[in-house]
């Protein structure tokens, strides 16, 4: 897991060549006026989403990934991700097709995520996205898909 400044995502480039390219996007801010939906960058291989979320309060639900990687970042408002550690339970069995688990988890360090915030998590990682921060109920966000592990 990264959790940094966004200005700092040009720091982490050379960890991946799929990771690069989305900093790539994110460095000429491609995003920033892109209407809800799927974008691809390239192929299956790093592609994005833009949404608009209501956010929950609290959860157990922890999403993994055995393929993708997730960055997180927001474009308004402000939400809790959370990095989930100590897993537990599986709560629904895991989706090849769509690359997702869900499982518990015992213990969470709670990351706030806004427009200058990022978390970037790798694949078995776990993390519950969309909490809400306090500071209203609804962002806009872009989650990249990065493929590490092909």
């Amino acid at each position: 897991m990264i959790y940094d400044l966004i200005d700092n995502i040009g720091q982490y480039r050379g960890l991946h060549p799929n990771l690069d390219l989305a900093i790539d996007v994110i460095a000429q801010k491609e995003y920033a006026t892109k209407e809800p939906g799927k974008y691809a960058v390239s192929g299956t291989d790093v592609f994005y989403f833009i949404q608009e979320n209501q956010l929950a309060n609290g959860g157990h639900r922890f999403e993994y990934h055995r393929k993708y990687a997730d960055l997180h970042f927001l474009l308004s408002g402000e939400e809790i991700i959370s990095y989930g550690y100590d897993n537990g339970d599986e709560l629904e069995s895991f989706k090849e097709a769509d690359d997702i688990g869900f499982v518990t988890a015992s213990r969470q360090l709670d990351l706030p995520i806004n427009q200058r915030y990022f978390a970037f998590f790798q694949p078995g990682e776990t993390h519950l996205p969309n909490q809400d921060a306090g500071v209203g109920n609804q962002v806009k966000k872009c989650v990249f898909k990065i493929l590490i592990d092909d």
